[in-house]
């Protein structure tokens, strides 16, 4: 049976420094727990307290059990447990569902050499918290999204959809009615990527506008 345990105190990185690192691992045979707890700031991660269930073998799986951080002084969570499974040459994601501050994001795929099927939905995402990755952005607004992967992996049809409310710039003599709504409805397929967008807020009517463009977008080799 294997027990390791790990501790590092002050430890310093070209991004950061750990003030302290705790790492256990703990199994037997082919199935073991992963356990990680860092505190310190790293690329503006400043608490890290995560657990994992590892099983090798013939079907190799991942599941996340646990994972609780703060990042750009905003808490990151998983809400339920998740789970990454490879199989031969399939893999899987289920059940993925992080909440940062108040936005909530969920995702899952299964990806095979014939066939990929995933989804990703972002919901409430406050574009004020884009500040904290690139200052200088100002941004307002509440995004939320929905994409969608079909079809295979040399030939995936990707559909997006993103909707984003209240947008502007944070500016307190900025009037309400300068804020916009905006939709951009874009698929990607066959060499092609289109979208077309709508954005209420400007005028009477609604600005209406297509795009299209080519694009190489494949899955594999990954």
């Amino acid at each position: 049976r294997l027990n390791l345990s790990l501790t590092a105190d002050g430890l310093a990185l070209a991004s950061g420094r750990l003030e302290t690192t705790r790492l256990s691992v703990e199994g037997a045979r082919d199935a073991y727990t992963v356990r990680a707890a860092t505190a310190g700031d790293l690329s503006g991660l400043s608490r890290l307290d995560a657990e994992a269930r590892v099983r090798a073998g013939p079907i190799q799986e991942i599941a996340l059990q646990r994972l609780d951080a703060v990042l750009h002084g905003e808490t990151l969570r998983l809400m339920k447990p998740a789970r990454l499974t490879a199989e031969g040459e399939q893999i899987s994601v289920r059940d993925l569902l992080l909440a940062y501050g108040s936005a909530r994001a969920e995702a899952d795929l299964v990806k095979t050499p014939a066939r990929v099927d995933g989804k990703l939905t972002l919901s409430n995402l406050d574009l004020g918290m884009v500040e904290r990755f690139a200052p200088g952005t100002a941004l307002v607004g509440t995004a939320n999204g929905d994409l969608r992967l079909s079809g295979t992996p040399r030939q995936p049809l990707l559909r997006l959809n993103t909707q984003v409310r209240d947008l502007g710039m944070r500016d307190e003599a900025a009037a309400p009615a300068a804020r916009l709504n905006v939709r951009l409805d874009t698929t990607v397929e066959a060499g092609q990527a289109r979208g077309k967008l709508t954005a209420e807020g400007l005028g009477r009517r609604p600005l209406q506008a297509e795009l299209a463009a080519p694009v190489r977008f494949a899955l594999d080799p990954f």
